[in-house]
């Protein structure tokens, strides 16, 4: 098993170079690092920061899994897994990780360009991954409800990125956070707060985390069965 997840992951780092996902997360470093250098002013950086490294890989992560999912379903190369010995669970991980790993880096670059390298960096890295893991798996998921990738961008992304966002209000203190609590990015957000924070609780660190990792567990059954009974079976009837 461990050789054939290997192998996926190394397929699915070339697909990602070559279709420039790896470009468009460093770019996208850059500019946020520029932004925070030259446009938002420091007394606003630990309040911003979280947000942003919490919208920005977690948004990237939802739409370019499901990119990359359209794009071998219209190549058909998905129908070749059919025949090999890698399972649907292994193939969605393999898909899935490698993208989230990146949206990790992507977030510790900017802390640390924009804070500094101390600590808190090995306190983020942990939500960002699961954080990029749920939204990855929640649109590889989503995407298997839609035959093309216009519709699914309005009928499936763009609904899945509001509720996605929603916590977001309950941060600022715009919103009461018990009515928002349910959403799974709720704790992924509070986790990345915390990291970022100059005072982090481990006590809260440790329970939104352990959140995540639940709301991602579920994530990954449900992008699993719907990978596998959606869109396998619709290629192997053509």
């Amino acid at each position: 098993m461990i050789g054939r997840v290997v192998n996926a992951l190394a397929l699915m780092l070339r697909v990602q170079w070559r279709s420039f996902f790896v470009h468009v997360y460093f770019v996208l470093a850059l500019v946020t690092i520029a932004a925070f250098r030259f446009a938002i002013p420091p007394e606003y950086w630990q309040c911003a920061l979280p947000v942003v490294l919490f919208a920005e890989p977690g948004m990237l992560g939802l739409t370019m899994v499901a990119a990359q999912s359209f794009y071998e379903r219209s190549e058909h190369s998905v129908t070749a897994l059919a025949v090999t010995p890698l399972r649907t669970g292994e193939y969605v991980a393999a898909l899935v990780l490698t993208s989230s790993t990146f949206a990790m880096l992507f977030g510790v670059g900017v802390q640390a360009a924009v804070l500094g390298v101390d600590l808190r960096l090995l306190w983020l890295a942990l939500p960002l991954l699961l954080t990029a893991l749920l939204t990855g798996l929640l649109g590889l998921a989503l995407s298997t409800y839609f035959r093309e990738f216009t519709r699914f961008l309005v009928g499936g992304l763009f609904p899945a990125m509001l509720l996605i966002e929603a916590p977001i209000i309950s941060f600022f203190g715009l919103a009461p956070r018990l009515g928002l609590a349910w959403i799974p990015s709720d704790p992924a957000l509070f986790a990345i707060g915390e990291a970022v924070s100059a005072a982090p609780s481990l006590q809260r660190y440790a329970l939104y985390c352990a959140l995540l990792t639940a709301y991602a567990f579920g994530a990954y059954l449900w992008a699993s069965w719907a990978f596998q009974h959606r869109v396998r079976e619709r290629l192997e009837s053509l």
